[in-house]
């Protein structure tokens, strides 16, 4: 059994673990809900934090310059950015280019595995394992 997966391997940043702990706590002080230990956190919280860094750092590198809507727009045009959370790549038309992993089911543990993976920044493929 195989899984194309997207974003592959930036759950494991440190940065990232540290915020996901922070949205655990304020989701049980702030808004009264518990995460049970094994539960994954919504992915919403992330994509809105990079989607906030993304655009401040437009908006840093755009200080004193053209500040129109349509100079903002094309500023985020094949552009890669660095965040603490994790690189994020938009490609000429405004989408984003995400790693890319094919996994293979490993039968004796039932866990998915990386067999390739796609760089989205070099778009090279690797292969990591082999495909049984």
């Amino acid at each position: 059994m195989f899984l194309l997966e997207t974003n592959n391997g930036e759950t494991s940043n440190q940065y990232l673990t540290a915020l996901k702990d922070v949205w655990r706590n304020q989701s049980a002080t702030v808004y009264g809900y518990s995460y049970k230990a094994t539960e994954m956190i919504s992915p919403h919280p992330a994509s809105s934090y990079a989607a906030l860094m993304m655009f401040a750092q437009i908006v840093n590198e755009s200080y004193l310059q053209d500040t129109s809507g349509k100079y903002l727009a094309r500023s985020f045009l094949n552009k890669t950015f660095h965040l603490n959370t994790g690189d994020i790549r938009i490609d000429e038309h405004g989408d984003r280019i995400p790693a890319v992993a094919l996994r293979q089911m490993d039968h004796s543990t039932s866990m998915y595995q990386d067999v390739i993976s796609q760089d989205a920044m070099t778009f090279e493929l690797s292969q990591l394992s082999s495909i049984s």
